[in-house]
């Protein structure tokens, strides 16, 4: 169908009315039906279709970025080989040429110079891209040796883990085992602690009511002593044979030093603060 210049003038003004503006467009459902298999399988092909175009997009994208590398590589290259050397398409043999320039190829025609720059441009693009490969690959065997290197690596962390866990278990154990004896020594301690309590206030006791039995023995003592010595006296004053008067001296002096020592002793027992503790007698 052929549009006049009228038609064109009614679209061009339509247009600009906003007829066919986004706002104006309503999508109606005309039919609700569930699709056939041929339209599932039409539909599936455009899908495919539009897949292809964008993928063909893309390749034209990364085409062009490729065209403006291999421009830096060919400025690069014609630096490195002083603008006289490229190499050979033929990437299987790997033969290098030398493509000599000069002013005398200006006369030649321009459908052979467009073929030799088209073959340059093929060859140094297939260089290019071999290097680029080349580099790639080692690039990727590093990283696999990289990569196995750290799973190494990792695999000896996780022994010495799995090493140091064993230990913290094994460790945890013994600490266990050494709070268990803990526990029990402490809870032999207190109970040795009340039994040393007990035992002492029973002995201060027993120590005080010795004592006091000690008090009264002593205080005992010396009545029957001052008895004693004043019956030892008057046999003195009655004895009429020195030596039997010697004796009866000497007896009475053991008394009274022995009533002396007991004395003695007491006191001493009063003022040492640990005298239950030693023998005296």
């Amino acid at each position: 169908m052929l549009l006049t210049n009228n038609d064109y003038k009614m679209q061009g003004v339509n247009v600009r009315n906003g007829i066919f503006s986004p706002n104006n467009v309503k999508c109606i459902d005309i039919n609700n039906s569930p699709l056939n298999g041929h339209q599932k399988n039409f539909i599936n092909s455009i899908q495919n279709v539009k897949k292809t175009l964008g993928y063909l997009e893309r390749s034209l994208k990364k085409t062009t970025k490729y065209e403006q590398k291999l421009m830096r590589c060919k400025n690069t290259h014609s630096h490195s080989h002083n603008k006289h050397k490229f190499w050979d398409s033929d990437l299987s043999e790997q033969k290098s040429f030398k493509c000599n320039v000069s002013n005398t190829n200006s006369s030649s025609s321009v459908s052979r110079s467009g073929m030799d720059q088209a073959e340059s441009w093929s060859t140094m693009s297939l260089v290019c891209l071999q290097l680029q490969f080349e580099d790639l690959s080692k690039r990727y065997q590093a990283l696999l040796q990289a990569y196995d290197d750290q799973c190494s690596a990792l695999s000896m962390q996780d022994m010495k883990l799995a090493q140091w866990q064993q230990r913290a278990s094994l460790t945890h154990a013994h600490l266990a085992h050494a709070h268990k004896a803990l526990l029990t020594i402490g809870e032999k301690y207190l109970a040795l602690k009340r039994k040393r309590h007990m035992l002492k206030s029973q002995y201060e006791e027993r120590i005080n009511q010795l004592k006091n039995i000690l008090y009264d023995v002593v205080e005992v003592t010396s009545r029957e002593q001052l008895r004693f010595d004043a019956t030892l006296a008057y046999y003195m004053s009655s004895e009429h044979s020195p030596d039997a008067a010697l004796l009866l001296y000497e007896i009475r002096k053991c008394n009274f030093l022995l009533m002396e020592n007991m004395r003695l002793k007491t006191i001493i027992e009063e003022l040492l603060p640990c005298g239950g503790n030693r023998k005296l007698y």
